[in-house]
């Protein structure tokens, strides 16, 4: 079995499923893949539109930083960011990728029997999957037996380079450093997650991501521009600029991979923001909107406030 250890890391970190219109001309893709403008508005991001790196801070308590990640490659970190999390007591990342969690997800992506890709696709669709997910460097054998959201978490981003994420450069110095570090959620929930989508809609999952494979690259790069602008609400408005004609796969796959994860480590944020100082590095889509972590730790009663 051969899959790349950028493969793994890759998937498990996967931030939400955000792709553009269809690829237009080929016989592999039937006309209803087509994406079609949201008719879902953006969640109003206000007071909390701009910034990545949050002070967190309520009275009794040191302050703790909540930043906001994407994943892209960067070669250093800014400095504010940088700061905040060599003075902290404890990193706190989404998930940590300690060596038995990506050999579960390595066996968890893996199926020898249906449902499968092997199973669940046909001709010509199979081959032009099973080219892409080459590309990605998994084997035409080993990709014959993915499940179909361990297809679809890899090919809704462009082909990594191996360079590290930021995601890992955050771990690897708080590590260098002897932080202490903590993850709020297992790779186990995360595979229960995709797990827990339909099999119907995994499947629509796949074939809308490779349908949309042509402008992927252009979305990633709207998405990493409003990044590096700060720009949370410019973020969710590109993340739900379209959505499936089947209009319930599009807003399962959010509910259960954004929503229902936002609280989950919102409720488990607590000991770690009444111990204090701590840098808690999660998904940026995560932070703003009605179900975000930013209004949801303002109802909980801290303060927040835009450092970066």
């Amino acid at each position: 079995m051969k899959v790349s250890k950028k493969f793994i890391a890759h998937g498990v970190a996967l931030l939400c499923y955000t792709v553009p219109p269809v690829l237009a001309g080929s016989e592999a893709c039937p006309p209803e893949r087509t994406y079609v403008p949201s008719s879902k508005e953006a969640p109003d991001a206000t007071p909390h539109a701009s910034g990545m790196l949050w002070k967190v801070e309520r009275r009794g308590a040191p302050a703790s930083y909540l930043f906001g990640t994407i994943h892209l490659q960067i070669t250093r970190l800014p400095p504010a960011v940088a700061l905040a999390l060599v003075k902290a007591d404890r990193f706190v990342a989404e998930t940590v990728l300690h060596r038995s969690a990506m050999t579960y997800y390595r066996r968890q992506m893996l199926s020898t029997r249906a449902p499968n890709v092997d199973s669940l696709f046909e001709q010509p669709f199979r081959k032009w999957l099973l080219d892409l997910l080459v590309d990605y460097g998994v084997d035409r054998q080993t990709a014959l037996r993915l499940k179909p959201w361990a297809a679809f978490s890899l090919l809704s981003r462009p082909i990594p380079t191996g360079a590290p994420t930021l995601d890992q450069v955050l771990e690897t110095m708080a590590k260098q450093r002897e932080i202490p570090v903590r993850g709020l959620q297992t790779v186990a929930e995360l595979v229960a997650a995709l797990e827990n989508i339909p099999l119907s809609h995994q499947r629509e999952i796949v074939m809308d991501t490779v349908c949309n494979r042509s402008l992927i690259e252009q979305q990633a790069r709207a998405l990493t521009d409003r990044y590096y602008d700060q720009d949370l609400s410019g973020m969710l408005k590109v993340s739900m600029r379209y959505e499936a004609s089947n209009v319930a796969v599009s807003r399962t796959f959010s509910e259960r991979l954004l929503d229902d994860r936002s609280q989950r480590m919102l409720k488990r944020l607590g000991p770690y923001l009444t111990a204090g100082n701590a840098f808690i590095a999660i998904g940026a889509l995560h932070l703003p909107g009605e179900e975000g972590l930013l209004q949801g730790l303002e109802a909980q009663g801290y303060r927040v406030t835009p450092v970066y």
